[in-house]
């Protein structure tokens, strides 16, 4: 008999909602791995589509709950229908499924959500473009010269309608480009830029405390003129500058007509004033890059020799940290002080500077170098004071107050007097020469500057180092051992005219000094007479020298040969010989000459 429709239902719904008992783990697995996949391509889809699939699992599932009461499906999804003024049909096809579209029937309702979702994948046809158009197109539009997108397309319909091929609109080819090239790709090819192919990484300032660390390069005003008042020269100012990097405070600097390592020396002189860091950020530059202050193995800029000095730097304890001056400002691996050089920075406020309106913009009107040395020290103080910064730790505070919070003069780390003495100084090295001079090659010109120390005779042949004051280098000189090790110090040997007399005479007067001093040390070490070091030489036997058991005489190749080479024997001399052979033999067999033959 026919159920009724109550048992119908029930039935209808226990074989549709459960699981086939025939089911193995290999179906058990590719139906776990259907609803993952499901999942995945849920999440790709745009906000309307999660909408739709929300507002039919709504509707499902209230049908499902009225079933669950004993509801049949097919009455659940009527009165769900009306309910909700929807096709019951579509019901019907979003939980059984239809020839294109897989129903939600016998899955977890916690998994109907993404199978409820639409298939639409949007378009996925292309405009129709000939190959040799669109590498055309790629190979104009990528290169340095920059041509507008507007332009290349113009060129490309010139050249399609002679070579026939087939290209969509510009609008079209325009997405295609956005599309399959990232906008990384495209600056590189034409603008040669790779700023924004990869996030820069962030640094936090706050590792260190203030006057741990500091960072240090050159600022080119080269949008200042300054003429010094004593050569004329008429240049742009270059300065070096130190920067604490926890606070971001400039804290010492020095000013020149070029970079070089004198006013790195000299800049890095007045930050130990403040404080003597333990770690020191620089880029690659020859400035301070050099054997003399940096002494540092990765400075990759000179061959590295074992007569290299100790540079300055290491002999303070300095770590020095190399960076690359290559890469863009906010980067990891530019400096950071070079923040402060940029827009709003110190070389925007020298330019702004009211007493300089109209002023320094050419080589016809410089600025005096003394002024611009004025000048500075209110332009780093206005750029440490400016309040309400918000980069780093500042959170609206100055450079000055951020770095006073953190600094303690009292622990703060600084260099004795005699070490901070040695920064007021030049650094060479060179071999001490057999006359006991050392030679420098700065200030060289016709002459070169030696310096005499008696002491300096004993490292005859030696590499030293020659700390020097590279302003006045007639003045006597240091002298320190490869090691820092400080040997004394030397005095200079300038060169004269030919016909200072008066020079020659003192010259002279010191050389015979020297030499009468030299000779009596030298007898003064030969204090034994000569008949007594003979004498005593006579005692001491002459040692006997050992004589062979037996010598062989060893032949060379040579002889060898020619001892086993075959000898030629005059036949004349081979017959006398024969004769007095038979003539001994026939005197042997006589018995008065061999009286034991007849015994025998």
């Amino acid at each position: 008999s026919e159920l009724d429709s109550t048992a119908k239902g029930k039935v209808t719904a226990a074989a549709l909602l459960s699981r086939p008992s025939a089911w193995n783990s290999a179906a058990e697995a590719a139906h776990e791995s259907y609803l993952v996949t499901q999942w995945a391509e849920f999440e790709l889809k745009s906000g309307n589509a999660k909408d739709r699939a929300a507002y039919r699992y709504e509707l499902l599932f209230e049908a499902w709950q009225l079933h669950q009461h004993g509801m049949t499906l097919t009455r659940a999804f009527v009165l769900v229908a009306e309910k909700h003024g929807e096709k019951v049909g579509n019901l019907r096809n979003w939980y059984f499924g239809t020839k294109y579209k897989q129903g939600v029937r016998g899955i977890d309702p916690k998994d109907w959500l993404p199978v409820l979702t639409d298939n639409y994948k949007g378009r996925v046809c292309h405009a129709s473009c000939d190959d040799k158009a669109w590498e055309f197109l790629l190979k104009d539009y990528m290169r340095r010269e920059r041509p507008s997108f507007s332009m290349c397309y113009e060129r490309l319909q010139r050249v399609a309608a002679v070579q026939g091929w087939t290209i969509p609109s510009e609008r079209t080819l325009r997405r295609r480009l956005k599309k399959e090239h990232e906008p990384a790709e495209i600056t590189y090819a034409r603008e040669g830029n790779l700023r924004f192919a990869y996030p820069y990484q962030q640094r936090r300032r706050d590792a260190f405390y203030a006057g741990e660390a500091v960072s240090g390069d050159a600022l080119n005003f080269d949008n200042i003129h300054v003429v010094d008042e004593q050569t004329g020269e008429v240049f742009t100012p270059r300065v070096w500058f130190f920067e604490d990097i926890y606070s971001g405070k400039i804290l010492a600097w020095e000013a020149d007509a070029s970079e070089n390592s004198d006013m790195f020396r000299k800049a890095f002189y007045n930050l130990t004033d403040v404080v003597l860091p333990l770690w020191m950020t620089l880029d690659n530059t020859r400035a301070a890059s050099n054997k003399s202050m940096g002494g540092q193995m990765a400075r990759n800029r000179f061959t590295n020799k074992a007569t290299d000095p100790v540079g300055l730097l290491k002999l303070m304890g300095v770590d020095v940290h190399r960076t690359n001056p290559d890469k863009d400002q906010t980067s990891s691996g530019s400096n950071a002080i070079e923040r402060a050089f940029g827009r709003g920075g110190l070389h925007e406020r020298m330019r702004a500077w009211p007493a300089f309106a109209g002023r320094g913009t050419g080589m016809n009107n410089p600025i005096p170098f003394s002024e611009f040395l004025e000048v500075l020290p209110h332009i780093v103080a206005e750029h440490n004071a400016k309040a309400g910064r918000s980069g780093g730790i500042c959170n609206g505070r100055s450079f000055d107050e951020v770095f006073a919070s953190s600094f303690n003069a009292s622990t703060a780390r600084k260099p004795s007097a005699a070490l901070r003495n040695l920064l007021k100084f030049s650094q060479e090295t060179g071999k001490v020469s057999r006359d006991g001079t050392i030679s420098i090659k700065a200030g060289k010109g016709e002459t070169k500057h030696r310096y005499y120390a008696e002491f300096l005779v004993h490292l005859i042949g030696e590499y030293v180092a020659v700390m020097f004051d590279p302003d006045n280098l007639s003045a006597p000189v240091g002298i320190y051992g490869l090691d820092g090790k400080h040997l004394g110090s030397a005095d200079p040997m300038l060169a004269v005219a030919f016909n200072d007399t008066k020079t020659a005479r003192e010259h002279a007067k010191n050389r015979a000094r020297r030499n009468k001093a030299i000779k009596k040390a030298a007898q003064a070490a030969q204090a034994m007479s000569n008949a007594e070091f003979k004498m005593l030489n006579a005692t001491v036997a002459a040692p006997e020298v050992p004589q062979p058991a037996s010598t062989a005489t060893m032949l060379s190749p040579t002889e060898v040969q020619e001892r086993l080479r075959p000898r030629k024997v005059d036949p004349d001399r081979a017959r006398q010989l024969r004769e007095n052979l038979q003539k001994n033999i026939n005197a042997l067999s006589d018995e008065e000459s061999y009286p034991f033959a007849a015994e025998a």
